[in-house]
């Protein structure tokens, strides 16, 4: 595929209307060229439109603390890759709507924060900003009552073919009381948060290789103007 048609992926969003609850039986997730997504293939969650609101979801920095906490950039060439390992693992390696998952960065620069792991979890709520941030240092698979806060569902947003959201929700626990949101931005610090009245993330799924093409093709497009 060429990397210029890639170009409507590289529309971000941040958009605020209620997403339809889950119906049917889980669907594979289809990545933007229309492709399933895989277990242990990296990708990027790119949102939908372009404006103030665009972004790329990536890996908190610019700090020593530790874990860093989830971020949408606005930097398109700051997105960190994700893996997505769902509790309950398909043959094939298919990822599906509507199921656990846990999701974490992949690619990270060796030294960071390097004794935690960079699996995504629902913090501690925070009182300052009356928020529960998503963050990192979260727990890998053993699905049960002592990782809850460690799983997230990709969700279709209106029936579309390969447009999603986050949810918190998880199931792998029948006995457990957990939380159950939608997962937004919260714009003071463009960190993810379970919603509320958080603005709702709606976005695509880009292979890592595919993105980088992009990247590069953009990149190379940009120093061609400038010669000229």
């Amino acid at each position: 595929m060429k990397a210029a048609s890639l170009l409507p992926i590289l529309l971000l969003a941040i958009i605020t209307p209620k997403p339809l609850s889950a119906t049917g039986d889980p669907q594979p997730l289809l990545d933007s060229n229309g492709d399933r997504v895989l277990a242990g293939t990296p990708y990027y969650a790119v949102t939908i439109y372009k404006g103030p609101a665009a972004g790329i979801v990536s890996l908190a920095g610019g700090s020593n603390y530790c874990p860093f906490d989830v971020i949408l950039s606005t930097k398109l060439d700051r997105g960190q890759p994700l893996l997505i390992s769902p509790a309950t693992a398909d043959p094939e390696g298919i990822v599906y709507d509507s199921t656990d998952v846990n999701i974490k960065f992949s690619n990270v620069s060796e030294g960071i924060c390097s004794e935690t792991s960079f699996v995504w979890k629902v913090a501690d709520y925070d009182t300052f900003w009356g928020a529960w941030f998503i963050t990192t240092n979260g727990t890998e698979g053993n699905p049960g009552a002592y990782t809850v806060q460690n799983w997230f569902k990709f969700e279709r947003f209106f029936g579309t073919k390969n447009v999603y959201y986050f949810v918190h929700c998880p199931k792998v626990c029948a006995t457990c009381v957990t939380l159950c949101s939608e997962v937004g931005v919260f714009t003071a610090t463009r960190a993810l948060a379970l919603k509320l009245d958080r603005d709702f993330l709606v976005f695509r799924l880009v292979k890592a290789e595919d993105y980088k093409l992009l990247l590069a093709d953009s990149s190379s497009s940009s120093s061609s103007k400038l010669e000229q």
